[in-house]
């Protein structure tokens, strides 16, 4: 068997494994429109991931600004009426 059969062999075994496996998850991608509808699919988890990501990170800032704002307001307070 030359190189490029050898080749060719380990190509097809690797894709046919690939197709056996995403069977298993439940995944059809013996067709083209199949795999592009994947593709949308993880387009739309990274989409909703990154969405997560910016609203924790704005939760974030207006919580430590609230913690913030409140120690300020507490020593305010506390020159102004405890001393």
């Amino acid at each position: 068997m030359t190189e490029i059969e050898v080749k060719h062999v380990a190509k097809d075994a690797a894709r046919e494994a690939l197709q056996e496996f995403m069977l298993m998850l439940g995944v059809d991608v013996s067709t083209g429109a199949s795999v592009v509808e994947l593709q949308k699919d993880f387009a739309h988890v990274r989409a909703e991931r990154l969405t997560i990501g910016r609203a924790r990170d704005k939760i974030m800032t207006a919580f430590t600004g609230s913690v913030v704002t409140f120690v300020i307001g507490a020593v305010g307070y506390y020159v102004v009426h405890i001393r």
